[in-house]
């Protein structure tokens, strides 16, 4: 069952989607968002001319200053990788489009043109390496399956193999279910951050993570030129029980519940962790918002409650993952006691919504759509399509202005402020 309708609104838009000429990762590690960004300034309707104009501006040169990986080899001249090759080359970053003529091959010999029965086969074994690239993966593949219009499949073939070629696995066989007694996200949130300071986890768990392997150790070796990315994956090596004793809403809540839970759960992260000077929002927290809407778009595939909810566990253990690896750690429990205080019950009324759409969200929409900075535009698509669906709450709409600004991001020194 699909989360959102199809976009049908253009043939130039879906070919666009279809598009073969750039890599998924350029400057050795860095996911292509040109896909991303036009699927959201779509389905914020905006102005065709606006959509092309993005995707050419963006393939010319990144908001990075850096430009995408141009494809050199024909696509017709790739061979395939092997179903052997597909599970062993898992999150070795090798291969890429070798994996894609596998999964283009398979989709259409095997399963006849089914996008479904393709996710279905092939995404689960995956989901538990979702942190992988950032979460870039989880979101190629969710996007897609967002725009896709039951006849273009491309883009679901790139992101399925995306988020198998940038696999970091969350390690679930370490997880602890229903370890600690907590009936909803907040009392979590408020465990973690009084541990993370008693316990002094930025030392005695992310410090001494980060130290045990170095540039020669052989560990995860391709993601070396990274930088967080690299340290993330030894926090994930490593994990402290935070991470892997699980709550006991994580298993009592449906998996509906669950979800909106999460999401309320990233856009509080996001909140508190907005840069006290100025505002804006936290570059790296922003994914696990976009991350979860592109798992859901899987999860709603596949279809399968038990899957459902292995991988929302999976994301939970991520996001406090991401949390703790970026530079500021965990928020203290006195900044996560004033978000909730201020947005953990507040809801716009039904009398004020009419105004809201046409005031407020069309003056952020109006923001969002010349944005050079392509995760905003996701933002407030995301969290837009949230406050309508979850009753308009306002923590949402808070999150959806708290525009993020694009980083600095070289190899080695790249870091998120959190």
């Amino acid at each position: 069952m699909r989360v959102t309708a199809p976009i049908a609104r253009s043939a130039a838009f879906q070919q666009l989607l279809s598009n073969r000429a750039f890599d998924i990762e350029f400057n050795g590690y860095l996911s292509n968002h040109a896909k991303h960004a036009i699927i959201a300034l779509e389905r914020l309707n905006a102005p065709e001319s606006r959509v092309q104009g993005y995707w050419d501006f963006y393939t010319r040169l990144t908001p990075y200053n850096l430009s995408l990986h141009r494809v050199t080899e024909p696509y017709d001249h790739v061979p395939p990788c092997t179903l052997e090759e597909w599970t062993s080359l898992r999150g070795k970053k090798l291969q890429f489009w070798n994996m894609c003529k596998f999964l283009d091959i398979e989709l259409n010999e095997r399963f006849h043109g089914s996008v479904e029965q393709l996710v279905k086969t092939y995404a689960p074994d995956t989901l538990s390496g979702l942190a992988g690239a950032l979460t870039h993966g989880i979101i190629h593949l969710g996007w897609a399956l967002d725009a896709y219009d039951g006849k273009h499949p491309w883009m679901v073939i790139e992101g399925l193999a995306y988020i198998n070629f940038s696999y970091l696995s969350l390690h679930p066989e370490t997880f602890e279910h229903s370890a600690i007694q907590e009936t909803c996200p907040a009392e979590s949130l408020r465990r973690m951050a009084i541990v993370w300071q008693q316990d002094n986890l930025a030392d005695t768990w992310i410090a001494a993570a980060k130290k045990k392997y170095d540039e020669n150790s052989g560990f995860h070796e391709e993601l070396i030129p990274a930088g967080f990315q690299w340290e993330l994956s030894k926090v994930l090596d490593q994990p402290h029980e935070i991470m892997t004793k699980l709550p006991t809403w994580l298993d009592a809540m449906s998996v509906d519940e669950l979800t909106e839970e999460l999401y309320k759960t990233s856009v509080l992260a996001y909140l508190v962790t907005r840069d006290e000077s100025d505002g804006h929002g936290n570059f790296l927290v922003l994914h696990l918002i976009t991350s979860l809407w592109g798992l859901e778009q899987v999860l709603s595939v596949i279809d399968d409650e038990k899957i459902s909810r292995d991988a929302l566990k999976c994301y939970y253990a991520a996001m406090v993952g991401l949390l703790s690896t970026s530079a500021s750690g965990i928020p203290s429990v006195e900044a996560i006691d004033d978000v909730l205080a201020t947005f953990g019950s507040s809801f716009d009324s039904n009398d004020r919504i009419q105004d809201l759409e046409k005031i407020e969200w069309s003056a952020i929409v109006a923001r969002a759509i010349p944005e050079e900075e392509e995760h905003n535009i996701k933002l407030v698509y995301v969290t837009r399509e949230l406050w309508r669906r979850y009753n308009y709450w306002t923590g949402f709409r808070e999150a959806a202005s708290a525009f993020t600004l694009t980083p600095n991001i070289g190899p080695s020194s790249a870091s998120f402020k959190a």
